[in-house]
């Protein structure tokens, strides 16, 4: 017998709820005034594409003229540490990061092992719902593309703060991500780290990535830590009586390899890995437009 819409939706609620709970009972409670490398937006229902105009009036910040040439990074040269090195990142690569509105892209996914159905399963029930993260369950379900869209928001005096990334399936218009970019120096690490914000029913996800040096000019993102305060994924809940959100961190880490590819073009493989399971990959095909 096939489903209803609104019962497949009852269940995607339902398993959203319950993961909220699991943030409250096992987060950590943090004032995020205090927190800045985890402070960022935070969202409701839905997020969708239309989210950084309501932040930006929100917020008081302002949403940049001028998107043509935007970037995810201002400057490159601020992620500089004694780990880390941005003069040995190829240009190809260094240029899409501070001009990233100039460039198209190709998604398709390869799914593994045995989380793939527990993975597919929150893909298809619960980000439907927030219209965040929804990820491509099939090789082909972003074979038209995908539209990548950059937004930089400024303070008053013109101070770049987030850098806003949104990808959507071209086919179906999906949002695939909708993330604030920004750097961070987390305490644990001490120095200066990537950070994505994705804002998702009340609260959001941010992952902190750790850059380092690869082969050739790569660039590898790492969000593997040893703990709270470093890089990893950090659940966020906003508790609805407001004060102290509570915090989680999950065993859920990610690897970018970014790296020049024929022809000036770069790819770009994004692992996922679940309690050091390995259950999706991300392969990205982006071109100067």
């Amino acid at each position: 017998m096939k489903r209803s819409r609104p019962a497949i939706d009852t269940v995607g609620y339902l398993l959203q709820w319950l993961i909220q709970v699991g943030v409250r009972i096992a987060g950590k409670p943090v004032r995020l005034a205090n927190t800045p490398w985890l402070d960022g937006p935070l969202g409701e229902d839905p997020i969708g594409p239309t989210f950084y105009a309501r932040f930006a009036a929100q917020s008081g910040l302002h949403l940049a003229a001028n998107t043509s040439d935007a970037g995810l990074q201002a400057d490159f040269d601020a992620l500089a540490s004694a780990h880390f090195d941005p003069a040995r990142v190829h240009p190809a690569v260094r240029r899409f990061y501070e001009h990233t509105a100039q460039y198209d892209m190709d998604v398709w996914s390869q799914w593994h092992g045995v989380l793939t159905p527990f993975a597919r399963l929150l893909v298809a029930l619960v980000s439907p719902l927030m219209e965040q993260f929804n990820l491509p369950l099939a090789p082909l379900a972003t074979s038209k593309g995908v539209r990548s869209d950059l937004v930089t928001f400024v303070d008053g005096r013109g101070r770049p703060l987030y850098a806003g990334w949104l990808r959507q399936n071209k086919a179906t218009g999906a949002v695939i991500y909708a993330g604030f970019y920004t750097v961070c120096t987390p305490p644990g690490t001490g120095h200066p780290c990537v950070k994505v914000t994705f804002p998702v029913s009340r609260g959001a996800t941010t992952v902190i990535l750790r850059p380092q040096n690869g082969r050739d000019g790569a660039l590898t993102l790492i969000s593997h830590g040893s703990g709270f305060g470093t890089p990893g994924l950090y659940r966020i809940h906003r508790p609805r009586r407001g004060g102290a959100v509570r915090v989680a961190s999950f065993p859920l880490h990610e690897v970018f390899h970014v790296y020049a590819a024929e022809e000036g073009t770069l790819r770009t493989d994004h692992t996922l890995h679940f309690l050091g399971l390995k259950f999706l990959t991300l392969h990205y095909h982006i071109r100067r437009r």
